[in-house]
């Protein structure tokens, strides 16, 4: 990541700044960082899927539910009933 970030600063420097600025949906931006359209680009090109499997919400309604269960959020490492929930 340092490398790339060290990278940026040239590319930024082809072309006007302002066009190689990052702009992207909520959903990529924290995905690719500090990326400049080009790459961004030519990752597409190659096929490159943004989306990752994201079980954050899962897991969240899971703790909630626990939480109302046994009143708090502290969810052993090795829960039988959720071993999913006990790792996240």
């Amino acid at each position: 990541m340092l490398a790339e970030q060290g990278k940026e600063s040239s590319d930024k420097s082809e072309g006007d700044g302002e066009s190689n600025q990052l702009e992207l949906t909520a959903s990529k931006k924290p995905l690719v960082g500090r990326l400049t359209n080009d790459r961004i680009q030519r990752l597409e090109q190659l096929g490159f899927v943004w989306t990752l499997r994201d079980d954050w919400q899962k897991h969240y309604q899971e703790l909630k539910d626990y939480k109302g269960q046994h009143g708090n959020c502290n969810v052993p490492a090795r829960y039988a009933a959720n071993r999913r929930l006990g790792i996240w």
